[in-house]
């Protein structure tokens, strides 16, 4: 064979080794910079999860042992459980109470107004309380409470007692619901306590 062919086709073979070597190089380079940034994207969601649970004093309970409405006729009560049909979720927590019982400030706040759960029936009523010093930026709803619907409350203050939802809802775990924003954000209530219960 002419040595000027063979050598032609060895350097053609050799262009093209080459050529998926490159392409090796660079998907390999491709592939640690999706790590590299999935690793960065984790760990900055964990520290900021660490900032939370590190900077957030611990909320005081609402009422004495409290314990959350797990699963009656009406659904589940945790934070994120389905409505409607999977149309919506559920915003808050539920607390189990007694109708009439006490329920304190869970965190030093303004009550800055009344709320109303539901706008075709007034007799269910609730409170808006935004936390001061330490609770700077959280924001509590606590629906199906008759009380204070202003003033400043501090931590197991009793702010009201506890409505009998049963008219409503006949066959309900009697409770009370609690959603919490911080910096305008919806979060899991569960972070005040950082405990389930």
């Amino acid at each position: 064979m002419n040595y000027k062919i063979l050598k032609a086709r060895n350097f053609k073979c050799n262009f093209y080794v080459l050529g998926f070597l490159v392409l090796l190089f660079f998907c390999a380079c491709a592939k640690n910079n999706t790590k590299s940034q999935e690793a960065a994207a984790a760990s900055e969601s964990d520290l900021s999860e660490m900032e939370v649970h590190n900077t957030v004093p611990i909320a005081k309970e609402i009422v004495s042992n409290q314990k959350s409405r797990v699963r009656d006729a009406y659904g589940s009560g945790q934070y994120g459980s389905s409505r409607d049909g999977g149309v919506r979720t559920h915003k808050g927590i539920d607390i189990i109470v007694k109708p009439g019982e006490k329920i304190f400030s869970p965190i030093k706040g303004n009550i800055i107004r009344q709320a109303m759960p539901y706008g075709d029936d007034p007799s269910y009523k609730g409170i808006v309380l935004r936390g001061v010093e330490q609770w700077e930026g959280y924001e509590l709803k606590i629906f199906y409470v008759e009380g204070l619907f202003s003033g400043t409350a501090t931590e197991m203050q009793e702010i009201g007692n506890a409505q009998d939802l049963t008219i409503k809802y006949p066959r309900i775990t009697n409770h009370i619901h609690v959603e919490v924003k911080h910096k305008g954000v919806q979060i899991d209530p569960f972070t005040l306590w950082q405990y389930s219960f």
